[in-house]
């Protein structure tokens, strides 16, 4: 299974095949049309966790906020899951993903928005070093 399915080109989706695996932005159900749902406590809580206690404990501490949004955003879940199918119905996205898309492969596509902000957080604090970055 891939490490990041968060976009196409990740799991090796060129340009070419990006129009059929993403959905139409205008369509009001493209997921960029959802509301923001997250609270300014809750990021500020967030990064003081990852200030005080490092990227290890705000990775478990995601997996919580993670699952609250899985759980309370049947919207997303479903944005999530048609694009993983469309990318699926794909060889190479079949070959990719490694298994037909369900609720597991949706929420491991959630925490991987979720581990991305991880990762601006410890580039934006100087928590990368040069070893890091682009590897």
């Amino acid at each position: 299974m891939a490490t990041d399915i968060s976009t196409p080109t990740q799991i090796g989706i060129t340009h070419e095949y990006e129009s059929k695996v993403v959905s139409n932005p205008a369509s009001t159900s493209h997921w960029a049309h959802l509301e923001e749902r997250g609270v300014y406590a809750g990021l500020v809580l967030m990064l003081w966790s990852f200030r005080m206690f490092g990227r290890r404990v705000f990775s478990w501490l995601l997996y919580l906020v993670i699952g609250y949004f899985f759980i309370t955003d049947r919207r997303a879940r479903n944005a999530s899951h048609e694009f993983l199918s469309r990318v699926y119905e794909d060889s190479r996205g079949r070959m990719a993903l490694g298994t037909q898309p369900g609720w597991r492969l949706s929420f491991k596509h959630f925490f991987c928005f979720g581990d991305a902000i991880l990762d601006k957080l410890s580039a934006w604090t100087g928590g990368l070093d040069d070893r890091q970055i682009g590897s």
